[in-house]
């Protein structure tokens, strides 16, 4: 993993991750962590001092990997993981203070019903006060990558359904495109083009979000360090967010 060619961007994106967790969830009693993926982030999750962490995830081999990983950790954070879809309705058994949707944000956008069942879900997991917090990807950002035909050896964004003769920040949801990036689960193999997401269109999150109880504190560029690294391209493209529970 340190002989990546994207280690220093992994490093980036795994800073901000932990420094949004230590300042929503630093010894937080519970957080339900959407797109748990492998369990990546069960260092942070010790570190930061939280009791509970219930990981869900659409993938059963990836959960079972975050399950061995979890095993052998020697944190004191207690983690349970489920196999589930939130484009899908989701009974929460119990209220979080804090739920994290870090850079899967793109996978309910691809209709107005998916994104709102997911935000149904996110509000009705949170005590009142609680937080939503997540990283996405800039849809201004993206949509002009697309409109430019922009190319990096890294990055690959191909679009599939993202209308590039209206002004960017209009879209709505079900904008498509296929993105890779080398050295991770997105990069593109025999037979695809990488990882279908969608453009996360804030406006309409915003508006569907406060429908359901969520009200907007932030929506911000991610901090970029100084000095160049390999697919810093795709760190340029990066939101960071935070809804907050109304009482």
């Amino acid at each position: 993993r340190t002989k990546g060619v994207l280690y220093q961007l992994k490093l980036t994106h795994n800073l901000w991750k932990r420094t949004m967790l230590q300042q929503y969830a630093f010894g937080s009693d519970d957080l339900l962590d959407i797109g748990c993926g492998r369990g990546g982030d069960i260092r942070k999750w010790n570190d930061c001092h939280i009791r509970h962490v219930h990981g869900v995830d659409v993938s059963h081999p990836l959960i079972q990997e975050a399950i061995r990983r979890a095993s052998s950790s020697r944190g004191r954070t207690a983690c349970t993981f489920q196999v589930h879809d939130f484009r899908r309705p989701y009974c929460a058994m119990t209220r979080y203070g804090v739920v994290s949707t870090f850079f899967c944000l793109h996978y309910f956008c691809g209709s107005y019903y998916d994104c709102r069942t997911l935000l149904e879900t996110v509000s009705s997991a949170l005590r009142p006060q609680g937080f939503w917090i997540g990283i996405c990807l800039d849809e201004r950002k993206v949509s002009n990558w697309i409109r430019e035909g922009r190319s990096s050896p890294y990055v690959s964004i191909r679009n599939i359904s993202v209308p590039i003769d209206d002004d960017a920040g209009t879209y709505g949801f079900g904008c498509a495109y296929a993105f890779s990036m080398v050295d991770t689960v997105t990069a593109s193999s025999a037979g695809d083009e990488g990882s279908v997401e969608y453009l996360v269109p804030m406006p309409g999150l915003m508006t569907a979000a406060r429908d359901v109880g969520l009200d907007l504190l932030f929506a911000k560029p991610c901090e970029i360090p100084m000095g160049q690294y390999a697919g810093m391209e795709a760190s340029e493209m990066c939101l960071q967010f935070c809804f907050v529970k109304k009482s």
